[in-house]
């Protein structure tokens, strides 16, 4: 079964998304203030991948049977400095390397936001920790990062991140709903297939 959506349902689902916060996630407590002042609803959990990501609550739109998570089909994956996005290239990047490919394999879409609103030319003028050199560890984060894996990079102040990760979610919602609709898997009665 395929559901389409008119922009004033869409609008609906995006309003009514609720964030998903990672367990595991360090030194959120900005971000979360900022869905607790602008009155996003969020849910902490353990999520498999990424940072962040999201769900729509039961009953938001006629036909919907139960909640609808997007955390295996959309991530946010936020790093809090340059010098932590640098750590994740420790060991030739193994680490970060097997999470992106992990994510690739199962097309979980994931964007990638840094607390640096200068991130590039902070790299370029080496105001970091890492021994790396200014110009490869550029090339390094965005060869690795973005050509090779395609996740795109998003500097941000941190002031911004709150309302950046309700964004993102809130557009991916509405790039699903207008351009995919929604298609509701239907499940064969045993009983029957006898």
């Amino acid at each position: 079964m395929r559901y389409k959506f008119t922009d004033t349902e869409i609008k609906k689902i995006e309003n009514s998304i609720v964030i998903l916060c990672d367990t595991r996630e360090k030194e959120s407590t900005h971000i979360l203030s900022y869905f607790e002042k602008h009155n996003i609803p969020y849910q902490i959990q353990k999520l498999d991948y990424g940072d962040y990501s999201f769900k729509v609550p039961l009953g938001v739109f006629k036909g919907q049977q139960r909640e609808i998570y997007f955390d295996r089909e959309y991530v946010i994956e936020r790093k809090a400095s340059i010098d932590e996005l640098v750590g994740n290239f420790a060991d030739q990047g193994a680490r970060i390397k097997k999470e992106l490919a992990h994510m690739n394999k199962y097309r979980i879409r994931c964007d990638l936001l840094v607390e640096n609103p200068n991130f590039e030319l902070d790299i370029l003028r080496e105001n970091y920790r890492s021994q790396y050199k200014g110009e490869s560890l550029y090339n390094r984060i965005y060869k690795t990062i973005q050509a090779e894996y395609g996740v795109p990079i998003f500097p941000q102040q941190k002031s911004m991140m709150g309302f950046k990760i309700e964004k993102l979610c809130k557009s991916y919602v509405y790039a699903k709903f207008k351009h995919e609709g929604w298609i509701e898997e239907e499940i064969e009665d045993e009983g029957l297939s006898k």
